[in-house]
């Protein structure tokens, strides 16, 4: 028997769970930190590139990296911010986040012999405008790491300074409170340690990668080690999904609707073979 090709076709999407104009959500930036093009580093996602500021490089040699290199970030106590994040480097693009859900991932490797700022700050994005817009991942002199707006956040419980790479992830669901974040380090989910009820919110701004948006100049932000592999998504991935990320580093979770076009790809070449 035929079938009609407009009724498999929605068929197919209803399978996946798909309806006409239906935003998924997917990854939105993805740094590979692979190539040094003229001073800027691009975004595997679109046409948007990170400049590369004073106190970090790409450098393609460190043992581990995934890929072509890795964001070697050269900062040390006393030097690093001075009023901006120029020391890092800094997306082209914003991002208007609010209170709405997001992933962010990345590999992280330090030197523990090195010397370290207090306040070094691996990725940070939002503005500096006022309490609750900034949103920062960093590391704090018990080597744990902490997501920070303004002054209140959320601490990773194990000290992991210890040379080797490491897969963090941060999963912040919609109108979460920081007692809401989940940390993943290695793949498994982290108890964290102290959290806050205050609502986490964040401003419009660029990404920062090596330091801190902030424009305080009081402390040192730039770490003194490695991030590979920056992606960011605007929802909360699964456990499984994170999962999936630390196993295979540098691969992305596919997007809901591309994985539906796959399927839907294979229908319709076993309909053409049927009929």
């Amino acid at each position: 028997m035929a079938i009609d090709t407009k009724t498999l076709f929605l068929a197919a999407l209803a399978s996946f769970g798909i309806g006409v104009g239906h935003a998924e959500a997917d990854l939105i930036a993805h740094y590979t930190f692979d190539t040094d093009n003229a001073g800027t580093t691009p975004d595997e996602v679109g046409p948007n590139v990170a400049t590369l500021g004073s106190q970090v490089q790409i450098n393609t040699t460190v043992a581990g990296r995934i890929g072509g290199g890795a964001l070697e970030m050269l900062g040390e106590p006393g030097s690093g911010n001075v009023g901006g994040p120029s020391s890092g480097a800094v997306t082209s693009n914003s991002f208007d986040w609010t209170n709405d859900a997001r992933t962010l991932s990345f590999w992280w490797k330090i030197d523990p012999q090195a010397s370290q700022a207090n306040n070094g700050t691996y990725v940070s994005f939002g503005d500096n405008s006022g309490n609750g817009s900034r949103f920062d991942v960093k590391r704090l002199n018990s080597a744990a790491l902490r997501v920070e707006v303004q002054g209140a956040g959320a601490n990773s419980s194990p000290a992991i300074d210890d040379g080797e790479w490491h897969f963090i992830a941060v999963v912040v669901p919609n109108d979460a409170f920081f007692n809401d974040i989940q940390w993943f380090v290695d793949g498994a989910a982290d108890i964290s340690v102290d959290q806050n009820v205050v609502e986490l919110v964040t401003g419009s701004g660029p990404l920062a990668f090596g330091d801190s948006i902030s424009t305080d100049t009081t402390f040192p932000r730039v770490p003194n080690g490695f991030l590979d592999d920056v992606q960011l998504y605007d929802e909360a991935l699964t456990t499984e999904q994170i999962a999936f990320l630390y196993a295979n580093p540098g691969s992305v979770i596919p997007e809901p609707t591309s994985l539906a076009l796959l399927g839907i790809g294979g229908l319709f070449v076993l309909h053409r073979r049927r009929s």
